[in-house]
């Protein structure tokens, strides 16, 4: 059997961490992420280098909620939620 080296969160799986580890338990809450975008020059290789936008994940946002959607979360169902097992990714070795 392969080794374990991922585990998988969905958004509603990192909302009820951050949410208990804030220590909140009231009012509905969703997990946003903050962008920077730099301008750069790339490309496959120096002769096809074309001007280019990188996209960087720079942080992580837990923002109170005020419209149910499908990541919204219920503070106040946190410890039922965190008792669920995360899922766990096999990644085969090669």
């Amino acid at each position: 059997m392969s080794e374990i080296t991922q585990y998988k969160f969905d958004l509603t799986d990192i909302a009820y961490m951050l949410l208990e580890k804030q220590g909140i338990v009231t009012g509905k809450w969703r997990v946003g992420f903050g962008f920077t975008i730099t301008a750069a020059d790339a490309g496959p290789s120096k002769d096809q280098a074309r001007p280019s936008m990188v996209l960087s994940v720079d942080h992580v946002l837990l923002s109170e909620s005020t419209e149910d959607n499908a990541t919204t979360v219920d503070a106040s169902k946190i410890p039922k939620i965190a008792a669920k097992p995360m899922t766990k990714v096999e990644v085969p070795k090669s």
